[in-house]
């Protein structure tokens, strides 16, 4: 996996702690969604750049999806990040 590769999941899986400390606190759930937006990004853009699948500078879910749609297990010659599998 490339270092950049890794530097994306790395950043989205502390998305992922934070929605955990932040839903036990009531004041801040509404931060929630931001976050899971966040992380679904990092790991789009961790795909994009593992593939070579080109820059893309959005914040758009759908765009992002758009992009790695196709991308499977099978693609993944470095075989981590538990079997990603986007089709």
């Amino acid at each position: 996996m490339k270092k950049t590769t890794d530097g994306w999941f790395n950043s989205a899986e502390s998305d992922l702690l934070l929605i955990q400390e932040i839903t036990l606190n009531e004041d801040l759930t509404h931060l929630s969604a931001f976050h899971v937006h966040q992380a679904i990004e990092k790991s789009f853009k961790a795909v994009i750049e593992e593939f070579d699948l080109g820059f893309i500078k959005t914040h758009s879910l759908e765009t992002l999806f758009n992009k790695v749609t196709g991308v499977s297990s099978k693609n993944n010659q470095s075989g981590n990040k538990d079997n990603w599998k986007v089709s």
